[in-house]
């Protein structure tokens, strides 16, 4: 069975919190601009339909009790929460803490390409194509603008295409696409939370006249109130 990625969450081993929560005990770095890289990341991965084995979050924890480098997965998987598995990454506190913000993000970003690439790829352009993620999103930011959803049908393509603004700020577009080329793209009109995102793009409907995104539904739907976003071809 193979799972689309959904998460990737860092932690340290002198505590069980999140680093996603907050870092401040032996490995500190602003969690809005970190978080948002990851997401983006994520995203990313998603984009190309990376996918893990028999379970969808990679928990990455740093530690100073491995050699800087050092990248070590755990035997253990948690009989209750079988949906991630453990990763040990080597960690010198001071070492991290002395760099700028900018290059602590990229950092755990690099951290998490090696553990991925050493546990997780089967192949070696599997790895370069994991590589050539984090190196987009760490290059371009804000801007990059990746496929959250898309759809195929005989006349054109319709892709659904965010920019992480930050850890809970999503702008979106619709594109509609024939053989390659866009041939129309409209800005969703309003920003969205990273739970809004999911709710309002649950599905796109392709017609010859238009484009239709219809929003999920579930039990959760009537807290956002979503309606369909309809683009004319």
């Amino acid at each position: 069975m193979q799972n689309l990625i959904a998460d990737i969450r860092y932690f340290e081993s002198s505590t069980t919190n999140s680093l996603n929560a907050a870092f401040g005990f032996l490995y500190t770095v602003e969690d809005n601009e970190f978080l948002s890289a990851v997401i983006r990341f994520i995203l990313k991965l998603r984009e190309i339909g990376f996918c893990l084995p028999d379970f969808d979050h990679i928990y990455i924890q740093l530690t100073p009790s491995l050699c800087d480098g050092d990248i070590l997965k755990s035997d253990k998987v948690d009989p209750y929460h079988k949906f991630y598995r453990l990763i040990f990454v080597g960690v010198s506190p001071d070492f991290f803490n002395s760099l700028g913000e900018g290059k602590k993000v990229s950092f755990l970003i690099d951290r998490a390409v090696g553990v991925i690439q050493k546990y997780f790829c089967n192949s070696d352009e599997e790895k370069a194509r994991v590589a050539q993620c984090a190196e987009i999103i760490l290059e371009r930011g804000e801007q990059e603008r990746i496929i959250f959803k898309e759809k195929k049908a005989d006349h054109c393509t319709a892709q659904i295409a965010v920019k992480v603004l930050d850890c809970d700020a999503f702008q979106a577009c619709v594109r509609v696409l024939k053989d390659q080329a866009v041939l129309k793209e409209v800005e969703y009109p309003k920003i969205l939370g990273r739970f809004e995102l999911s709710f309002q793009f649950g599905s796109i409907q392709i017609n010859k006249s238009s484009v239709k995104i219809k929003p999920k539904k579930n039990s959760l739907s009537p807290l956002y109130g979503f309606t369909d976003f309809v683009v004319p071809i």
